[in-house]
């Protein structure tokens, strides 16, 4: 560990790329291995570096996990975003719309978010951590949906909590092939759910 560790805003392309490099070697390997079984001997061999060209980007294989785990959220967080500036009132089309953009995030982060509940590290103040921003997502999602109208029985939180919830396991279903419904069909199920439970909702307030 003799090479100093470089600050992720002073990367180089070059860096940049082989930095991408270790965290997606990482990535596979958590997911097949999980993180207590996954070695940074694991993960330099995976991607042909040397174990001090793996210090020079991260300090341990937490910090190769945490930034994982930051990509996953500043997605999330997007699409949250995203929900929020739907049209009001919103149209299926709206809703599908989203929807599909969410199936893009969970095909591209959903194994890990899968991974890191399973079987990801055990150090509490890191999964304080993880629950701290996961529920930020849910939150800022059941806002939006107590905006337009849907009932706030528990608290924006957890209704946000009960749609992430949804959207994961019905992406887990659908797409490792463990329901018969494809990807269409359980998306227009979904489409229904949210503009019936924001119109239902909205009418029943009036």
């Amino acid at each position: 560990m003799g090479e100093a560790i470089i600050p992720a805003d002073g990367f180089g392309r070059r860096a940049h790329q082989t930095r991408s490099k270790i965290v997606a070697a990482a990535r596979d390997l958590f997911l097949v291995h999980g993180y207590a079984g996954t070695s940074v001997s694991d993960i330099t061999d995976a991607c042909g570096i040397s174990r001090a060209g793996f210090y020079t980007y991260f300090q341990d294989k937490l910090e190769v996990f945490a930034e994982l785990g930051r990509a996953t959220y500043h997605s999330g967080l997007e699409l949250a975003r995203d929900f929020q500036d739907l049209p009001t009132p919103w149209s299926a089309a709206d809703v599908s719309g989203w929807l599909h953009r969410y199936l893009v995030h969970l095909d591209t982060h959903g194994a890990f978010i899968r991974a890191a509940t399973v079987s990801g590290p055990t150090d509490e103040g890191f999964r304080a951590d993880a629950r701290h921003t996961s529920m930020k997502v849910a939150a800022a999602m059941g806002r939006s949906l107590v905006d337009r109208g849907a009932a706030d029985t528990a608290g924006p939180a957890v209704l946000g909590l009960v749609l992430v919830s949804m959207l994961e396991e019905s992406w887990q279903r659908f797409r490792h092939g463990t329901t018969d419904p494809g990807q269409e069909a359980v998306l227009a199920e979904l489409t229904g759910i949210l503009v019936g439970l924001v119109r239902n909702d909205a009418t029943a307030q009036r």
